[in-house]
């Protein structure tokens, strides 16, 4: 892929799944914001990307918030959908295909919560909305998308680990991708 960015990991973190996954995250973040990521339809590194996204926003509200955090834009959903089917959380893939169709089903409530109306008094009850959450923590307890993705970044052949300081430059600006060597 053109002008993508090197990965970089700090070599204080290669025990923790966890911190693995947020520096990716984190990672990613500040690339695509400086879109060095070419719009594409399949770039791994987004759809992890994506993924991570979907848990972390699940993981901080629910299905409501990542409703809320993604504004209806179904491409963010389909790449999150793709992330986590390449690195096998298929029963997480699974409830978030049913809030694909959930959001095909109920556009109105989709608005009320692109408003920023999330609460359950602005919604209504919304049953399968609090199902997916249900099952999204339950499965989450079994081994959470964040943990695979972290496996995942580590069997990149591309993937460099710096120091911390290195990784720090970078990623506050002080340096370029390809300017570690």
């Amino acid at each position: 892929m053109q002008n993508k960015p090197e990965l970089l990991l700090p070599d204080t973190i290669l025990e923790d799944r966890d911190e693995i996954a947020q520096h990716f995250f984190e990672y990613i973040h500040e690339f695509d914001e400086r879109r060095h990521y070419p719009p594409s339809d399949d770039v791994p590194e987004l759809n992890a990307y994506c993924a991570l996204y979907y848990e972390y926003r699940v993981n901080n509200g629910g299905h409501r918030t990542y409703v809320l955090s993604s504004q209806g834009r179904d491409r963010i959903r389909e790449a999150a959908l793709a992330g986590l089917d390449m690195v096998g959380a298929t029963e997480q893939a699974g409830i978030l295909r049913r809030l694909m169709d959930w959001t095909k089903r109920n556009p109105g409530v989709v608005a009320i919560i692109i408003e920023g109306r999330i609460s359950r008094e602005d919604l209504g009850p919304q049953p399968e909305l609090d199902q997916m959450d249900e099952d999204f923590f339950r499965i989450n307890r079994g081994g959470a998308p964040s943990h695979l993705i972290a496996d995942w970044v580590l069997r990149l052949p591309g993937l460099k680990v710096v120091t911390q300081d290195q990784y720090d430059a970078l990623i506050n600006g002080y340096g370029v991708a390809n300017s570690v060597n």
